[in-house]
């Protein structure tokens, strides 16, 4: 992956679209507004039955529980996981939030290298890393890339040859 392409943007919509997803499928067969922690922990069959539901974002859920119900309520509601969700994308992911949510599937070259340069990328050393700190990463890589290949010429190392041409002109004085 060349740092020009490295964006924080799939790394967020992947984690937003899973815990959403795994809301989804965990619904299934629920009544009432939301999901309680026991829904959770313990899936309904027809959520059980639901190929595409994934254990590491139901994990999550249940492990997050107090911190994803935003009133309270002992139920995450939907705005509850849209509030959450919101408030990830403007405050960023720490480490291990990008461990558990964006570690699903295949190897995922831009996770690897936000993961091993998080301290770097997290620039206001908060612990979090958002979408804006992993493109601007990717931007001072790229410079860096840049001035590599480029390197500055300091003109007082260089030697310049040069001629001149002296044209001359003669000027018959005609008295």
């Amino acid at each position: 992956m060349t740092s020009s392409r490295l964006s924080g943007n799939s790394l967020y919509a992947q984690a937003i679209s899973g815990l959403q997803a795994s809301y989804g499928y965990l619904m299934q067969g629920v009544q009432g507004g939301g999901l309680t922690l026991q829904n959770i922990v313990n899936p309904t069959d027809e959520a059980k039955k639901t190929a595409n539901l994934n254990y590491n974002f139901s994990q999550y859920l249940a492990s997050n529980f107090s911190s994803i119900d935003m009133d309270g309520d002992g139920i995450i509601s939907e705005s509850d996981l849209s509030q959450y969700t919101s408030n990830l994308s403007a405050s960023g992911l720490t480490y291990n939030q990008l461990v558990q949510l964006c570690s699903q599937g295949t190897t995922n070259s831009l996770l690897e290298t936000v993961l091993n340069n998080f301290s770097e990328i997290d620039a206001n050393g908060d612990g979090r890393v958002t979408s804006a700190e992993i493109s601007g990463y990717g931007i001072n890589k790229e410079l860096e890339e840049v001035k590599e290949k480029y390197p500055k010429v300091d003109p007082e190392q260089m030697s310049m040859f040069y001629t001149t041409t002296k044209s001359t002109t003669s000027i018959k004085d005609e008295n």
